[in-house]
């Protein structure tokens, strides 16, 4: 994140450059607001920063004295704001407990924030960070949230971080140049990710943003904070452009393109407002018609059902089948798993290829 504030400690008033001018060119107060057809108070107050230099006065100056007008405007601008800055109070004590509520030495880690162990710092780097004014205006910010979540667990302590996830997810897309939302050619790019599975993401990372984006969704893989307790998330960031986030909650590529699968079926087939988050517990009727979605996609029904009723899960045989509708074997492993036609705990789970950030986490 890009720092471009003028944080300058101490501003003059532009009436003090005024007064050093005159000075140099021997001019008297008294004769410059003669010339300016202004009283001697109105002149005082503006040299000694207790009156403006405004727009009229700023042309009045350049016709006087010849200095451009935008010079005084300028000067005057820069006082004003940091007249502005300096008034604003210190954060209290419920502010900093807020900030110290968020992950932030990890948030940094991962280039959300920049790096500063100064509370007070943290707390307007946040506010920063959220695009709000204040502590109470996330809050508003985030209850205005809250209402769209679709998801299985409807506790609310992570909300905060869920909030820091997804705003991540929302500057991240602001770059992202995407199309407007074309359902058909989306529908074709869904159904071509499931060749992807078996390439490196090297590959598919690419290639998923690169198709998803010209049909008018942006799909992004954004590292999940600690305990935030998310693998995906849909929703739609304008009413023709889609975002999907994805973390690496589980690490294998079973669970990942799982998840990738399930976020599509919610921008396809289900509504624009809500915000859809893929976490753990029961689920409402939205969330399994994308579970159904994402393993039939994966592997179509009447190809696992003649699979699974052969009972032939040796490592050669899923390796096969895989090949034979052109998925990675790993993804076999867990849907069998998921049917409880596998233990969680087996050797197969070597066919399970693991994922990491570039980091190394």
């Amino acid at each position: 994140m890009t720092n471009l504030n003028y944080n300058p400690t101490s501003v003059s008033p532009p009436g003090s450059t005024l007064c050093d001018l005159l000075d140099e060119r021997g001019i008297s107060q008294k004769v410059l607001s003669i010339r300016l057809g202004r009283s001697d108070k109105n002149l005082s107050q503006i040299v000694n920063g207790k009156a403006p230099i405004t727009p009229e006065l700023a042309i009045d100056l350049e016709r006087v004295l010849g200095t451009p007008a935008r010079f005084w405007l300028e000067r005057e601008s820069r006082y004003q704001e940091w007249l502005t800055r300096s008034s604003i109070t210190e954060p209290t004590t419920e502010d900093l407990a807020w900030a110290r509520s968020f992950p932030y030495p990890k948030m940094a880690k991962y280039g959300w924030m920049p790096p500063t162990t100064v509370a007070r710092e943290k707390y307007y780097n946040l506010l920063h960070y959220f695009g709000v004014v204040s502590r109470s205006a996330f809050s508003a910010w985030a209850a205005s949230l809250r209402p769209q979540f679709r998801r299985s667990v409807l506790t609310t302590d992570k909300d905060h971080l869920i909030a820091a996830w997804l705003r991540q997810g929302e500057l991240l897309a602001e770059d992202v140049d995407a199309g407007l939302y074309d359902e058909k050619a989306f529908g074709d790019a869904v159904d071509h990710a499931r060749t992807l599975t078996c390439e490196a993401p090297s590959k598919f990372v690419s290639e998923l943003r690169e198709r998803f984006s010209r049909c008018g969704v942006v799909i992004l893989f954004v590292p999940e904070l600690p305990s935030m307790g998310v693998s995906g998330a849909t929703r739609w960031i304008t009413p023709s452009k889609a975002l999907i986030q994805i973390t690496l909650r589980y690490k294998t590529n079973d669970c990942l393109w799982f998840t990738v699968f399930h976020e599509t079926c919610h921008i396809l087939r289900h509504q624009k407002r809500a915000v859809y988050l893929e976490t753990n517990g029961s689920k409402n009727a939205e969330e399994l018609e994308a579970d159904t979605f994402a393993a039939n996609h994966l592997i179509p029904v009447h190809a696992y059902r003649t699979f699974s009723d052969r009972h032939d899960f040796e490592r050669a045989s899923i390796e096969a089948f895989a090949q034979t509708i052109g998925i990675a074997p790993g993804i076999v492993v867990g849907r069998l798993q998921k049917d409880s036609l596998l233990p969680w705990e087996s050797p197969l789970n070597l066919l399970k290829i693991k994922y990491q950030w570039a980091n190394g986490e």
